[in-house]
């Protein structure tokens, strides 16, 4: 819940933006300081694009596995939806 008022708060949207995977993957780890996004959100409607979405706050990758013990790609959660 934090974070989707975080976003709706902060964050822009953004559309219709193509970029490489090797970008993709870069911003989204921070190296430095060694955290992944909480969540990362890919889904895909009928006739529509990919959309990806992850949260703006980042943990250590460790503590992220231990929250989604479930989910054996964790922090992705995937849904594909055909219509």
């Amino acid at each position: 819940m934090m974070d989707k008022n975080y976003k709706a708060r902060d964050t822009p949207a953004i559309s219709g933006i193509k970029i490489s995977y090797e970008t993709l993957l870069n911003s989204l780890v921070k190296e430095r300081k060694k955290v992944i996004p909480l969540w990362i959100k890919i889904y895909k409607e009928k006739d529509q694009p990919i959309i990806f979405e992850t949260s703006q706050r980042y943990r250590k990758m460790r503590d992220v596995l231990l929250r989604y013990r479930d989910n054996k790609y964790a922090p992705f959660e995937i849904r594909l939806v055909t219509l």
